[in-house]
């Protein structure tokens, strides 16, 4: 039972789906609860965007970058990491000198022992989708188990 759990999380957790944001509050709730908390990383990643401008006749379009860093909390779970934002956060966008950090961005940073690069790859959204009905109602399981336990 467990490693199906395990099966369903890393697909949802590989996909960015209509639903994802109602698996992440899943996953917090589930990493909190079995999980142990393990420490921080770092996610560092670049997004490309598109530049299009018109310069006399024409429109030309050329790419800029911006980089991103997100601090993560890390848990252990059945020998496996698993991650959650902690909303802090550094943006840099060179193109139009923009430049944010979150309040408490360089707190975290200090207790970071992980560095991750890139983002994660995806699953498809009906596999996704199909995973998360299945971790809900085995979420749901667990926790009337767990409400008759205590009575």
């Amino acid at each position: 039972m467990k490693s199906e759990v395990l099966e369903h999380i890393n697909i949802c957790n590989c996909s960015r789906f209509a639903h994802s944001k109602l698996f992440y509050n899943l996953k917090k709730c589930f990493l909190e609860k079995y999980g142990q908390f393990v420490g921080y990383s770092i996610q560092r990643f670049e997004k490309k965007h598109w530049n299009w401008f018109y310069e006399g006749d024409r429109w030309d379009d050329e790419y800029f970058y911006t980089d991103h860093e997100h601090i993560l909390m890390d848990y252990a779970f059945l020998n496996q990491i698993f991650h959650i934002p902690t909303n802090e956060f550094a943006y840099s966008n060179p193109y139009s000198n923009i430049y944010k950090k979150s309040k408490d961005f360089d707190v975290l940073e200090s207790y970071v022992t992980t560095e991750l690069e890139g983002t994660k790859s995806k699953s498809t959204n009906k596999e996704a989708f199909e995973s998360l009905k299945w971790l809900i109602k085995w979420y749901r399981t667990q926790e009337q188990s767990q409400l008759k336990l205590s009575l």
